[in-house]
């Protein structure tokens, strides 16, 4: 599977290849979970693609700086791939949404539909001084991921870390 983090290192190509799958992270505005989260409560953005246990894990792979320094790439031990958005990427890419913000995050690919790969599941995190604030519930991301497409990932903050998300210091 070692395509998923060459490809999705392209993230850095500025739309060279395929189309590209833009995945909308939107912050909770208080509807959802009832704590709504700031912009500049957010410092980092994690997201991680969890393979199905029957497809194995990514193989391994160090952190990888990409994107000129705004994002960190790297396969977890166990398998997950996880791109890191540090608060320079967020802060070029974020967009008021009502009383929040949403981040939109491209992704490309060049894997062929394949019926042996299953979707992948999707998770996004928040952080915060290091600690995680916010998170998306798990969900499936199609794959390989349709081209020209966005999914909508909502991140809630819960009720432990609502000051954390409302914290802009």
């Amino acid at each position: 599977m070692r395509f998923l983090w060459m490809s999705l290192l392209c993230l850095s190509c500025g739309g060279s290849g395929g189309g590209e799958h833009i995945l909308r992270v939107i912050a909770d505005d208080g509807s959802v979970a009832g704590n709504p989260i700031i912009r500049n409560a957010v410092q980092e953005i994690e997201i991680i693609i969890v393979p199905d246990p029957a497809n194995g894990g990514f193989e391994p792979m160090e952190p990888e700086e990409i994107m000129g320094g705004d994002a960190e790439v790297r396969v977890s031990a166990v398998g997950e791939w996880v791109l890191r958005l540090r608060n320079s990427y967020i802060e070029d890419n974020f967009e008021p949404a009502g009383s929040t913000f949403r981040v939109d995050v491209p992704i490309f690919t060049n894997q062929a539909e394949d019926p042996v790969i299953r979707d992948p599941t999707l998770r996004v995190n928040f952080i915060r001084n290091g600690e995680r604030i916010a998170e998306s519930n798990p969900r499936f991301l199609q794959w390989p991921p349709p081209e020209d497409a966005v999914t909508d990932v909502l991140v809630r903050c819960p009720e432990r870390f609502r000051l954390q998300c409302l914290n802009n210091e």
